[in-house]
């Protein structure tokens, strides 16, 4: 830590930043993790406090989310024929974002960003549906500075404990999961509920 406190302010923003392009780009890099991170470096009183280290990864976050919505909305479908967007989203992951994108609109973009992996998957195919750029860019934009917020927040709270970290992502990755499930079986029951309703 103290090679950190010892460090420019502008590489640990710079840091923190790319940490946010790898986060949309590469999905399994643990960009959660230092975002949580930030939230600690916030309350040691370095690189220049809270406002600057948070702006630092909600911008490198929503600048690139915003520029996979134009590579999708520009280059279409060719864009998922690329080897590494085939070797992290395959095929099935790309049949339901598109399905997700069509059905739900601007509630999926808010949605996914709180799925692990599935978020710049619904940011591409918003694009290359075409969706409204204008209604895009303000999803992905407030959508990333709450999950940002949280993460941030919650990164203070917690300090520099890995351990903690480790246990809240953990509990984070169950509860989103967990919501998944309970919100597919919702949807079932009435999906099936007006189908039966149909037939009689």
């Amino acid at each position: 830590m103290e090679q950190i406190q010892l460090a420019s302010p502008w590489l640990i923003y710079l840091f923190l930043f790319c940490s946010a392009i790898l986060q949309i780009t590469f999905p399994p890099y643990p960009g959660d993790t230092i975002l949580l991170f930030s939230g600690y470096l916030g309350t040691v009183d370095i690189a220049g406090g809270n406002i600057p280290i948070f702006l630092a990864y909600w911008i490198g976050t929503a600048l690139t989310s915003y520029a996979i919505y134009e590579m999708g909305y520009f280059k279409g479908e060719g864009l998922l024929q690329l080897k590494l967007v085939k070797k992290y989203f395959p095929l099935a992951s790309q049949e339901k974002a598109k399905k997700w994108v069509l059905k739900y609109g601007l509630l999926v973009f808010f949605i996914s960003k709180f799925i692990p992996g599935l978020n710049s998957l619904i940011i591409v195919f918003g694009g290359i549906l075409r969706y409204k750029k204008l209604w895009a860019y303000i999803g992905v934009g407030v959508t990333s500075l709450v999950h940002n917020i949280i993460f941030f927040l919650t990164g203070r709270a917690i300090g520099n404990n890995w351990d903690a970290i480790s246990h809240f992502l953990y509990l984070y990755n169950r509860f989103v999961f967990g919501s998944i499930i309970v919100i597919a079986l919702i949807y079932g029951v009435i999906w099936f509920r007006s189908k039966s309703g149909k037939n009689n």
